[in-house]
Order: structure tokens, then C-alpha cells, then sequence
């Protein structure tokens, strides 16, 4: 594959994958510049824990390893927009409290919630 700008076109060919999937180049004949814009993905925070739970501002994916474990998010009204995924990686029951509704996770099951600033909410 060609990787030449043609300025013509105003767009640059290039092999679009996963890793630059929201990416875009472009070319500004105003300013004689090439733009590119590359999304900044940040690393999650994986916790993982084996006895009752209760969600911290810090995490971002929650992994129940052992144990009938309950999750307990934090007070959805100050955390508005805040997403949380919950796997269940063990082989016991893990029930995450404080959802509409409540939700019950199977081994090998996961959930993913949300904070609408009023109530925590299943995605």
C-alpha cells in the first residue's frame, strides 16, 4: 500500500486497524500542514478481589477471583457519568448491589454500570 499524501484528495491512505481506529489525517493547504489526530487511550485499572467490595473512585474494572462476593458502588449522585465494569471470574455467585436492578453475576459473567448522576444503571 502507498503511503503518499496526495493533497488533492486532502486525505491520507494509510492501514486503518485497531490501533488507529478513531485516527484522521489531513492536510491544511491554508497552513501548508499535515494534521494528524490520534486518540490518546489511557491505560484501565484493574482491581481484583476475593470478599465484599465496596467500588472505588480509582477503579475501573472490578475482577471477583473467589468467594460469594457482594459489590457495593459508590453514591451514584457524585459520580455522574463514572462506568465500572464488574467480571466474574470465580466459580461462587457475585451480586452487585445498588443497580436498577440489583444484578447477580454467574462464573464468567460481567457487567457493566454507569452512574446518570441519580442512580447506578446496567449498560
Amino acid at each position: 500500500m502507498s503511503h503518499l499524501f496526495n493533497p488533492t484528495e486532502n486525505v491520507y491512505p494509510y492501514r486503518r486497524d485497531d490501533t488507529f481506529k478513531d485516527s484522521q489525517v489531513s492536510f491544511d493547504p491554508v497552513n501548508n500542514i499535515l494534521i494528524v489526530e490520534v486518540p490518546v487511550i489511557y491505560p484501565r485499572n484493574l482491581t481484583q478481589v476475593s470478599a465484599n467490595y465496596s467500588i472505588l473512585e480509582t477503579d475501573d474494572i472490578i475482577e471477583v477471583t473467589a468467594n460469594t462476593v457482594v459489590i457495593t458502588p459508590l453514591l451514584a449522585s457524585s459520580f455522574s457519568g463514572h462506568v465500572f465494569d464488574i467480571v466474574n471470574a470465580g466459580d461462587d455467585i457475585v451480586t452487585v448491589t445498588g443497580l436498577l436492578p440489583d444484578s447477580t453475576l454467574s462464573p464468567d459473567e460481567a457487567v457493566n454500570i454507569y452512574s446518570n448522576g441519580t442512580d447506578w444503571r446496567v449498560k
